[in-house]
């Protein structure tokens, strides 16, 4: 369908109306004669000039037969000046119900048709601040006159038009060009577009962002950003970068956003936080490990230093750390900065947004290894803290908590206070999360055991556990040490966790040769002068973006250890980015370490 068809249907409901407007419009030809007269400059003057609505208002009534286009629309300037700017003594209300203003509208009408088009969206622009009722027939006749000139529009009109329709909801003439301008405004777009203008840019792009604009029209209008030699405004950049993140992601983007994210960077002095703040949010929410670049470490830490060095609020620094946290970016400053808030004014962090941003604060550091030098104090705040805000996952809470070695009874008991067996069938997730909190009880606070449930039992999480799809160490290994009578793959601890492989070695290195017939490690008949070894492959999603081992991964390898197996945990990143050549010795010198004095001369091929 062509898009003059498109144009056409869009308009149909409301053609049947068009009779009253072509009937105003009809002055045209009658009235062309009005532009011409020679009227005393004095008027317009007055006009231009005018200091009060009353005054101005009365000049419209006493010249009313003798005024041209050129007075009218001045007088409608010098009316939306005034209101603007508060220097006029009428409200809205009481300009809107004058009868000297119905004039001036009435006499707007009649000359509907020679007023041009930018005249008719200024006119519309004055009506709709004044406050003009949007069905009255003056706007219909500037609604329709502008449907008339549709190919006039420049595109910075259609991106004004746009936001005056905005208050013209319901209205079926608005509603229609509402849809029709985005078409115009891409059949335009390589025609009219300001290639160099990098204020005209942001508008065009701002106005693709709020609109579905065609790949075609985005990536002419960005590719033109990027070409233009400097943007040093930091307005333009801002502006640029947020657009963009409205959009549904592109690789495209990436040398857009990194260049006005260099802006914002030298730049960055003159940005409120609110604007870092907002800027942050829009990254982060848009971040996906596919498109990497809206992740800006040197962005993250410049809006952290931005905190501290003006010593923000504890909330505003939280809600920093969230966004940190979501783009996956650890910074211990912040970490620092926060927890010297906390211990300093513990006695008014009593808010739910208070309570919120301490619950932040410890699901980030489960995420690093940097402790702040008032950790000990931390602690101590959070095992006695009393927290009743809604809407806290409490499960992930409590095991972050748990994870940390804090242990606040308040907190696990609200984790466990659901129907627990009902929460893990439905969330597989979860079973990590509470398997934390359960493993932490156990290893470092053993008299708070009586929280947990004693129906449940940590070897009956196994039907729930997501499985691995493959075994990518499983072919090196069997090389390495003789097959799958020699390695077992697919094992599970009755503690809750799956184990990749496990091999069971005697005095000297060499592999023992099983049946591995049980399910469970604890059940393996391994004689006692053998050693069972625990292969772990850690896949990529176990890993933070600046990897650091998640907490629940962490947690299992801490357990197996503690119980007393030797485990050997190795990253599937690592491993892919060997060489062939490399991975069994790679393997082999792992267990090696692991084994100690008793492997050290063994080699396999």
């Amino acid at each position: 369908m062509s898009v003059h068809n498109i144009l056409q249907k869009l308009f149909a409901p409301i053609n049947q109306h068009r009779y009253r407007i072509r009937h105003l419009c009809n002055y045209l030809s009658s009235e062309k004669d009005v532009r011409q007269t020679t009227v005393p400059d004095l008027l317009l003057n007055k006009f231009k000039h005018a200091t009060s609505t009353k005054n101005l208002l009365d000049t419209v009534n006493q010249h009313d037969k003798v005024m041209n286009v050129k007075h009218i629309m001045q007088a409608l300037r010098s009316l939306f000046v005034l209101q603007k700017e508060g220097r006029s003594e009428l409200g809205t209300k009481d300009i809107i119900n004058n009868k000297d203003f119905e004039r001036l509208c009435r006499k707007l009408k009649t000359l509907a048709g020679v007023i041009d088009t930018n005249e008719t969206i200024e006119a519309l622009k004055i009506v709709t601040y004044i406050g003009v009722p949007k069905n009255s027939t003056i706007v219909q006749v500037l609604l329709q006159l502008i449907r008339h000139n549709l190919n006039e529009l420049s595109l910075s009109n259609i991106i004004f038009l746009e936001f005056l329709l905005g208050h013209y909801t319901s209205v079926p003439l608005a509603d229609a060009l509402r849809i029709a301008l985005p078409i115009v405004f891409e059949i335009q777009l390589p025609l009219k577009m300001d290639r160099e203008n990098i204020s005209s840019l942001r508008e065009y792009l701002f106005f693709a962002s709020k609109n579905k604009l065609s790949k075609k029209s985005l990536d002419l209008i960005t590719s033109n950003i990027l070409s233009c030699r400097d943007i040093s405004d930091v307005k333009t950049a801002k502006s640029v970068i947020w657009s963009l993140t409205d959009l549904p992601p592109s690789p495209t983007f990436e040398p857009v956003v990194k260049k006005n994210l260099d802006t914002l960077l030298n730049h960055i002095d003159e940005l409120s936080f609110e604007d870092l703040d907002i800027t942050l949010s829009k990254m982060a929410k848009v971040y996906e490990k596919e498109y990497p670049f809206f992740r800006n470490k040197l962005f993250c830490d410049a809006v952290v230093g931005h905190v501290i060095d003006n010593n923000l609020e504890f909330i505003d620094a939280c809600f920093t750390l969230r966004k940190l946290d979501r783009l996956g970016i650890t910074n211990n400053y912040l970490i620092d900065y926060i927890a010297k808030i906390m211990e300093e004014n513990i006695s008014s962090l009593t808010s739910d947004k208070c309570q919120f941003g301490m619950y932040t604060l410890m699901k980030y550091m489960t995420k690093t290894d940097h402790r702040p030098p008032n950790w000990m104090k931390i602690k101590e705040i959070m095992e006695t803290l009393q927290i009743s805000k809604s809407g806290i996952n409490w499960l992930k809470f409590a095991s972050s908590l748990s994870y940390l070695e804090i242990f606040n009874e308040s907190i696990i008991s609200k984790c466990l206070m659901s129907d627990l067996e009902d929460i893990l069938r439905r969330r597989r997730t979860h079973i990590y999360l509470y398997l934390v909190i359960y493993h932490s009880i156990k290893m470092y606070k053993p008299q708070l055991l009586k929280l947990i449930p004693r129906n449940i039992r940590t070897k009956d999480f196994i039907q729930y556990l997501t499985l691995p799809k493959d075994f990518p160490l499983q072919g090196a290994l069997y090389n390495a040490f003789g097959g799958e009578k020699y390695v077992k793959t697919g094992i599970y601890s009755k503690e809750g966790f799956f184990v990749d492989h496990a091999i069971i070695f005697r005095k000297g290195g060499f592999p023992v040769s099983s049946s591995f017939n049980s399910t469970f490690i604890e059940d393996l008949d391994i004689s006692p002068e053998n050693q069972i070894v625990l292969i772990v492959c850690l896949q990529p999603e176990l890993y933070t973006e600046e990897n650091y081992l998640k907490m629940t991964a962490a947690m299992s390898l801490k357990v197996l250890e503690d119980i007393g197996y030797v485990t050997v945990p190795v990253c599937l990143s690592s491993w892919n980015a060997l060489a062939d050549y490399e991975k069994i010795p790679y393997l082999v010198q792992n267990i090696k370490n692991k084994l100690g004095e008793d492997m050290m001369s063994v080699k396999y091929a």
